[in-house]
C-alpha cells in the first residue's frame, strides 16, 4: 500500500455565520485527507465515527473526494460535535463534544506518509494509541505533524506541550500556526521556536501566520514566504489545506517514504521555497471561499519536476490596467531574465498580444544566449502570459518549439489604489533545481525592474 495515511478526529463541523447554522463534515485530519486525495494522493483516514446521521454525512464526503476511509474507523460511538461561530473577521471560535477512542489499525505498514495532529494527538485516551501508531510506522514512512491546538481541549499548557513536544520528535515535517506557537510560547518568537523544534529531529519545520504568511526552518536554512493576495471569506480549513499541500509537494519531488528521509533533511532552498509557495497557494483558495474546501488538483499547479516552477508577488501602486500596459513596453521592463547575463541585447521584440520575441543574453563567459517565445494575452488587464524555448544556454529547451521551455502567467489583482502582481512559473520536465532557481533570480530582477518604474 502507498499513499498517505492520516490519523485522527473526523467530526461534524456546525458552523454559525450570520445568525444561520448549517452542518459540515470536519476535523483536522479529516480536512488533510480529503485535501490530499483532491491533490491526487491516495489518502486513508483512520478515524472514529458513528453509525448515524453524521457518521453518513462524514461519509458520504470522503467518498465524494476520492478518501478511503479504514473498516475500523466506524464505531458504536456517536459522531463527535464541533461547533464553531464565525466572526465579521472571518475567524472560527469552537465548542467541542467530542470523544476520541480509536479502534486499533492492523496491517498499516507501506504508507509513505502517515500525518497525525490535533485534537487526536493530546485527547485522552486515543492519544495514546496515535503516538504508538506513530512510533510504529515511522520506520517506513514520513511523519508528519500539525499540533493545531485547541485549548479548550488540550488541557494545561505544560501538559499539551510535552504531548507536542514527543510527536515533534518523531516527525520529519512539522507544521504549525502562530496562534499554536503563541498558546505554547507566550510571547516566543517565531522563528526562535521553529529552530528549537526543528533541532528536536524533523527535517522541516513550518510556522504559517495567515495573512502574513509563512517561515520555513531546514538544519541549514530559513525562508519567509508572503501570503497571495485573495478575498477572505473564512479560516475554516486552511491550516489543514496548507498540510496537504505541503505533502503533496513533498511526495511530488520525491521526498517522502523512509527511503527519502536523508534525502528530505538536505533539502534545499529552491526546492523549500517551491513547496511552501505552493502550500500558501492552497490555504490563499481555501480561505477564499466557506468552509474546509481545500483545492482540486485542477486548480492549482503542484509545480512537481514534471512541472516545477515558482511564484512571486509584488504590489504596485497603479491600476491593473497600468501594470498590464508596463508588461507590454519592453524599454520598461527590461530584459534580464539570468543572474548569470551581464549584458542582453533585444532583437525582433514584438510584444503586441499573439507576437513573438526574442532576445540575445551575453552570459559571464561572452558566450551568446538566445531566447524566444510567444507573448499572449489571457484576459486583459487582469492576466498575461508567456511561453518559450531556446538555443544556447539550458539544452534542455527545443529551438524549433517555442513551448518546450517554462511558461509563466502573470495575474493582476486590482484592490483599492494598488494593484498585486501574482507571477506563476512553470517548468516542463528535465530541469533541475539550480535552473529553476536561477530563472526565479531573474525573474524578481525583473520585476524588480518594473516595480521601480512606478516608483520613479
Amino acid at each position: 500500500m502507498t499513499g498517505v495515511l492520516v490519523v485522527g478526529e473526523a467530526l461534524i463541523d456546525v458552523v454559525t455565520r450570520n445568525g444561520e447554522s448549517a452542518a459540515h463534515p470536519g476535523g483536522s485530519p479529516l480536512n488533510v485527507a480529503v485535501g490530499l486525495a483532491r491533490l491526487g494522493l491516495p489518502a486513508t483516514l483512520h478515524t472514529s465515527i458513528g453509525v448515524d446521521e453524521y457518521g453518513d454525512l462524514i461519509r458520504s464526503h470522503l467518498d465524494a473526494s476520492g478518501v478511503r476511509l479504514s473498516a475500523e474507523s466506524v464505531a458504536d460511538a456517536p459522531t463527535s460535535v464541533a461547533e464553531a461561530a464565525i466572526d465579521e473577521r472571518g475567524a472560527a471560535e469552537y465548542v467541542f463534544q467530542i470523544e476520541w477512542d480509536p479502534r486499533p489499525l492492523p496491517a498499516a505498514d507501506g504508507f509513505d506518509v502517515v500525518h497525525t495532529g490535533s485534537i487526536a494527538t493530546v485527547l485522552s485516551p486515543g492519544r495514546d494509541a496515535v503516538r504508538g501508531l506513530v512510533e510504529a510506522l515511522r520506520p517506513g514512512a514520513t511523519i508528519s505533524f500539525d499540533p493545531n491546538v485547541r485549548p479548550k481541549l488540550s488541557g494545561p499548557r505544560e501538559e499539551a506541550l510535552r504531548l507536542v513536544l514527543d510527536l515533534v520528535r518523531l516527525a520529519d515535517v512539522v507544521k504549525a500556526s502562530d496562534e499554536d506557537v503563541e498558546w505554547l510560547y507566550p510571547g516566543r518568537d517565531l522563528g526562535e521556536v521553529a529552530a528549537e523544534w526543528r533541532a528536536l529531529g524533523p527535517s522541516v519545520v513550518i510556522v504559517t501566520r495567515g495573512g502574513e504568511g509563512a517561515l520555513a526552518v531546514t538544519r541549514s536554512d530559513r525562508i519567509d514566504v508572503p501570503a497571495p493576495a485573495t478575498q477572505l471569506v473564512d479560516t475554516v480549513g486552511a491550516g489543514d489545506s496548507f498540510m496537504a499541500a505541503t505533502i503533496a509537494a513533498l511526495d511530488a519531488r520525491s521526498l517522502t517514504g523512509a527511503a527519502h528521509r536523508a534525502d528530505l533533511a538536505a533539502i534545499d532552498r529552491a526546492t523549500l521555497l517551491e513547496v511552501v509557495e505552493f502550500a500558501a497557494r492552497c490555504a490563499a483558495i481555501t480561505v477564499s471561499r466557506a468552509g474546509a474546501n481545500p483545492p482540486w488538483l485542477d486548480e492549482v499547479s503542484t509545480g512537481a519536476p514534471s512541472g516545477r516552477g515558482f511564484v512571486l508577488t509584488r504590489t504596485v501602486d497603479a491600476s491593473a490596467e497600468e501594470v498590464f500596459r508596463a508588461w507590454t513596453e519592453p524599454a520598461r521592463l527590461g530584459w534580464f531574465h539570468s543572474p548569470l547575463a551581464p549584458a542582453t541585447v533585444p532583437i525582433e521584440v514584438d510584444l503586441r498580444v499573439g507576437g513573438a520575441w526574442r532576445q540575445q543574453m551575453i552570459v559571464g563567459d561572452g558566450t551568446p544566449y538566445i531566447t524566444g517565445g510567444i507573448y499572449r494575452e489571457i484576459s486583459a488587464p487582469h492576466t498575461l502570459g508567456f511561453s518559450w524555448g531556446a538555443v544556447g544556454g539550458w539544452p534542455e529547451l527545443d529551438p524549433a518549439d517555442p513551448h518546450s521551455g517554462p511558461s509563466v502567467t502573470v495575474a493582476l489583482d486590482e484592490s483599492g489604489d494598488g494593484t498585486t502582481m501574482t507571477v506563476a512559473a512553470e517548468f516542463p520536465g528535465g530541469f533541475t533545481g539550480e535552473q529553476v532557481a536561477e530563472c526565479r533570480a531573474g525573474w524578481e530582477q525583473t520585476i524588480g525592474r518594473l516595480v521601480d518604474t512606478f516608483i520613479r
